[in-house]
């Protein structure tokens, strides 16, 4: 039996991995995940402020932070001041 190449293994696991899914899509859910994270030490309540304020005042859906997070970063700016600067 012929084994295959470790290259090729690895080009396999990829393909599984990213099958039904774009990269962008990843990429955004990944942003999504860092989002939550971050906001998780403001616990449930300031979380959810957080996003409250995303969707009342620049009008921000949580699923479109990643393509607008610009806006995100700005908005965290303003709410918590320069001590929140994401760079």
């Amino acid at each position: 039996m012929r084994q295959s190449s470790p290259v090729l293994l690895a080009t396999r696991e990829t393909h599984n991995l990213v099958r039904g899914f774009s990269l962008e899509k990843q990429f955004d859910e990944l942003i999504l995940r860092c989002v939550d994270d971050g906001l998780s030490i403001l616990g449930e309540d300031g979380s959810s402020v957080v996003l409250w304020l995303c969707e009342t005042k620049v009008r921000l859906p949580k699923k479109q932070i990643p393509s607008r997070i610009n806006d995100f970063s700005r908005l965290v700016e303003d709410t918590f001041g320069a001590g929140a600067s994401i760079n």
